[in-house]
């Protein structure tokens, strides 16, 4: 029991801290812009400070569309599962309510923890898996 609620707490504390930490990110890389400017006018720092203030921003805003997938790909599971559970009861009654209850708390909580693999996966796809 201690080791469920555990994970549900790191869940439910990943769905609302990943996206704030996106947001302070991307609004520190945006205050950055200038000062980035600033530097690149230097001839030999041009091309390194362009390159990784443009891939710090694509890697920040990418985050995006890895929520959209796997909030997509977590609700159609959920969808299925939530079908097959009230086919066998005739769907959604006061008797089964508690089991519907308990799938999509554990499909949210699940969802919330692989929103913790975000970044890292945005760091794949902005990098390579090679690095």
């Amino acid at each position: 029991m201690n080791s469920t609620s555990s994970w549900a707490t790191i869940g439910m504390m990943a769905q609302e801290y990943i996206p704030m930490l996106q947001t302070i990110l991307l609004m520190l890389i945006c205050c950055a812009f200038i000062p980035m400017i600033y530097i690149a006018m230097f001839p030999s720092f041009t091309y390194n400070v362009l390159s990784k203030y443009l891939g710090s921003l694509l890697w920040v805003t990418s985050w995006g569309i890895f929520y959209v997938f796997i909030n997509f790909i977590m609700t159609a599971f959920m969808k299925y599962r939530l079908n097959s559970f009230t086919d066998v009861y005739g769907g959604i009654t006061m008797s089964n309510i508690d089991g519907v209850l308990s799938l999509t708390s554990r499909y949210t909580t699940l969802t919330g923890y692989l929103l913790i693999f975000t970044p890292y996966l945005a760091r794949l796809v902005v990098l390579g898996a090679a690095n």
